[in-house]
């Protein structure tokens, strides 16, 4: 079973960061639509309706899957996880150990 690939990420940007691009229509993420940033594809998964919006900045170890939302300015970093219905928005930071 293969895994589509719901976006690519943008050229990496003065803050080390790539901003991800959709590939592919889901939830309210339409094709082409330019969310915000991540550090790697490992950040950001490729299945489920999870997804990075605006200037929210994904990095580190962290991992947004399944339906999880970051929006804003919101920042999740080092090994934190953002799963199932999660919404993390406004100037929110959410990190693990670091």
């Amino acid at each position: 079973m293969t895994t589509q690939v719901k976006y690519k990420l943008g050229e990496r940007e003065a803050n080390g960061l790539c901003r991800v691009i959709a590939l592919v229509e889901f939830s309210d993420v339409s094709v082409g639509d330019v969310g915000g940033y991540v550090e790697d594809e490992r950040n950001l998964a490729h299945t489920g309706d999870a997804w990075v919006y605006g200037d929210a900045q994904v990095y580190g170890n962290a991992q947004v899957y399944e339906n999880a939302q970051v929006h804003g300015n919101a920042q999740v970093s080092w090994n934190a996880w953002v799963s199932g219905n999660a919404r993390v928005s406004g100037n929110a930071r959410v990190s693990g150990d670091a």
